[in-house]
């Protein structure tokens, strides 16, 4: 609703804005875009004006409270809010795991608020796996698992919903690569081969850390970007007098709300022994609070919605 913009009288206003009786336009000082603060103020001034309170998003985010940016927008804390996130603006998470999310919404709206997102809100990848390294003969480390991706957006207050962009988690790290080892015996040596790092999943502007290789020429992952999920490193290979031991390859990152991949196993050989490669971490909530929302458009969600 709004101000009509042909004929208008106090009680139009007062209808739009609140106010107590008797009428005072000296109350709608400021109270829209447009309309005086102070001085000569006239019924002209409030034709169609609304009560709500419109800001868009026009630059990117970080670990962004949409409370926070409509008071810095200009919001007096009561009216509804209509806030937009406009198509190119990337609203990003910089901490991985289903605790912070990029775009936040809590607190209290008393006229309730409304966010129409055209652009992307997306949580930060998880880390990959280091990869297993090879200590003795009979030891082999496994490698580790992959971490899980940060959230996209967390909902704790009333919120109506017109997604017409990309929600998403950041993906899961990749697991590193076991180890494997073997013994030589027609040459008394022990051969330890690395396994590859695990690649950081597919992430916000905050890239995903890689896993690093294990000890004995593992190689490391890749980082997880925005565009990409990092690649599993390589696997080392070791060997000699007839034996030959190999590190697991390190998993892939997932892409976004997709779980990693796990890691490889070692291989053993002559007398060694080997571990398993660890496992793809999971891909980070797309959406956590779903309860709150009510959807007028549900667009592009990509990872759990809780």
């Amino acid at each position: 609703m709004s101000v009509p913009t042909g004929t208008a009288s106090l009680l139009d206003i007062q209808n739009e804005f609140g106010g107590s009786a008797p009428i005072s336009l000296s109350e709608y000082y400021g109270a829209a875009a447009g309309v005086p603060s102070s001085g000569v103020i006239s019924i002209d001034d409030l034709r169609g004006k609304t009560n709500i309170f419109t800001f868009n998003i026009t630059s990117n985010q970080t670990n962004a409270n949409l409370r926070t940016l409509a008071v810095n927008a200009g919001w007096d804390g009561t009216a509804p809010v209509e806030a937009t996130i406009n198509s190119g603006v990337i609203i990003s998470g910089s901490v991985a795991g289903n605790s912070t999310g990029a775009l936040t919404v809590n607190g209290s709206w008393p006229g309730g608020v409304t966010l129409t997102n055209k652009g992307v809100i997306v949580g930060r990848g998880g880390k990959g796996g280091n990869g297993g390294s090879g200590n003795a003969r009979y030891t082999a480390n496994a490698g580790g698992g992959g971490g899980t991706g940060g959230r996209g957006l967390v909902v704790s207050s009333a919120l109506t919903l017109n997604n017409i962009g990309t929600i998403a988690g950041g993906g899961g790290g990749g697991g590193g690569g076991g180890a494997g080892t073997s013994y030589s015996n027609s040459n008394g040596i022990l051969y330890q081969a690395g396994g590859g790092g695990g690649g950081g999943g597919r992430s916000s502007l905050t890239n995903a850390s890689r896993g690093n290789g294990g000890t004995y020429s593992g190689g490391a992952g890749g980082n997880g970007t925005y565009n990409a999920r990092g690649n599993g490193g390589g696997r080392a290979t070791k060997g000699g007098g007839n034996v030959t031991t190999r590190g697991g390859n390190g998993g892939a990152g997932g892409n976004w709300g997709s779980s990693g991949s796990s890691g490889n196993a070692g291989t053993a050989g002559g007398g060694g022994t080997r571990s398993n490669g660890g496992g793809g971490g999971a891909g980070g909530q797309a959406i956590n609070g779903n309860s709150f929302i009510t959807y007028i458009a549900t667009g592009t969600r990509l990872g759990a919605i809780v």
